[in-house]
């Protein structure tokens, strides 16, 4: 990932999270962490809930995120500007997409997969 553009290859990965599609965050030898979230700026605010120990959480115990509100806006009828506070909820989706067809192996298959026998 980002071990051969820095161009440290002695800093290694040491553990990796992965919620999702473009959803992953991990830890280098070194201590460095790197968190990714697709649709999400990683501001001070956000970082203080979505870091790696959250998104840890988030994997192993499905317990979803839940980020700062920030400014949405929308038109109304009248063609009236509304700005809105509005938090996003991180969940993860490694279930949704894909059916896992063992607990111990991890193997999975695409979403809506049949075998033909």
């Amino acid at each position: 990932m980002n071990l051969l553009k820095n161009g440290k290859p002695e800093d290694w990965i040491d553990e990796l999270i992965i919620g999702g599609a473009k959803s992953y965050s991990y830890k280098t030898k070194s201590g460095n962490y790197v968190v990714k979230q697709k649709g999400v700026s990683l501001d001070f605010a956000n970082t203080q809930k979505v870091n790696f120990r959250t998104l840890k959480n988030m994997v192993l115990e499905n317990t979803p995120i839940e980020t700062y509100p920030r400014f949405q806006f929308k038109w109304s009828n009248t063609k009236d500007v509304i700005t809105k506070y509005i938090p996003k909820t991180i969940k993860q989706t490694l279930n949704t997409k894909r059916i896992l067809s063992s607990k111990e192996t991890y193997e999975t298959y695409p979403f809506g997969f049949k075998s033909i026998k």
